[in-house]
């Protein structure tokens, strides 16, 4: 519960309230804020891995994030620890450097490492009990500036 010039807070709702900005010497400022509600919690996990394309030649670690969004993926915040189960579609392209991850109560994300090994396409897979799962796409090129396997795969 919380009290504010516009009224009391009792729960959370779709709204916009205004925000004023003032200083000595500026012009004012005003703006909204959307604030939404929570569409039925903890829905579906989303992953994404920075960067999502690499070269032999060049960084040879990248990171990912798994959050917890509600069924239009929008951020939600983790209800009690959550752990989160991670794999790849190929261990030889990437390594992850652990197989879980825990988003902490109260925090709607978790970050993690993985090293790049060789040239390839490889897939990041997040899953937890109760939400969807996601997965993230990592390519690697080889020296050529194309996926090895790839490049192949079409001789």
């Amino acid at each position: 519960r919380r009290h504010t010039r516009y009224g009391t807070v009792t729960g959370v709702q779709t709204c916009a309230l205004p925000i004023s900005i003032a200083a000595p010497g500026y012009a004012s400022e005003e703006f909204e804020i959307k604030i939404y509600d929570i569409k039925q919690g903890e829905k579906q996990l989303l992953v994404k891995t920075v960067p999502d394309t690499f070269t032999a030649n060049g960084p040879t670690k990248g990171y990912y994030s798994v959050e917890l969004a509600d069924i239009d993926s929008n951020p939600t915040f983790a209800k009690q620890d959550t752990i989160i189960s991670l794999s790849t579609s190929n261990d030889e392209i990437i390594t992850i450097f652990q197989n879980e991850i825990v988003i902490n109560e109260g925090e709607y994300y978790a970050i993690g490492e993985f090293q790049v090994n060789k040239p390839g396409e490889v897939s990041l897979y997040a899953e937890s009990p109760n939400t969807d799962p996601d997965s993230s796409k990592i390519t690697v090129l080889g020296a050529t500036g194309e996926d090895d396997e790839i490049g192949r795969a079409h001789v």
